[in-house]
């Protein structure tokens, strides 16, 4: 694989992480959702805005992983969240249509709605890093 020289390591990387993870699909189902969780434990932290979200959740939906992937999960609503957080950028960015802010609103209320009955899971998964990974 060329790389112009313009790309960072974390780009390269990443391009590197995607081709394998789309040739032996190695990430579970389990890992999949901690991902999404992390990005909107980051999200709800004001941590990234709204595009650098949408953007992560779209990567994670459709590069990482596959739509067909997620909704193998039968996890409706995971599946509802990851999809709106893939597209909720558009509708944040073209709010000054009405339709656009109705869509944007239930979007962002059915992704909150998931974060709140999951982000416990990462307690779990920080105190796992903390014990593991110092």
């Amino acid at each position: 694989m060329k790389h112009s020289k313009k790309r960072t390591s974390q780009e390269i990387m990443y391009f590197y992480l995607r081709d394998v993870l789309n040739y032996s699909n190695s990430l579970t189902e389990k890992q999949i959702k901690e991902l999404f969780l992390r990005i909107l434990k980051d999200y709800f932290s004001n941590n990234i805005d709204i595009s650098m979200f949408s953007s992560l959740s779209g990567h994670l939906f459709f590069e990482i992983t596959k739509p067909e992937i997620i909704n193998s999960f039968n996890d409706e609503l995971f599946a509802r969240a990851i999809h709106y957080a893939s597209d909720i950028g558009f509708y944040a960015n073209n709010m000054k249509l009405g339709e656009n802010k109705k869509t944007y609103e239930f979007f962002i209320k059915e992704i909150e709605n998931y974060y709140k009955k999951n982000k416990k899971l990462l307690k779990n998964i920080d105190n796992y890093a903390r014990e593991n990974c110092a």
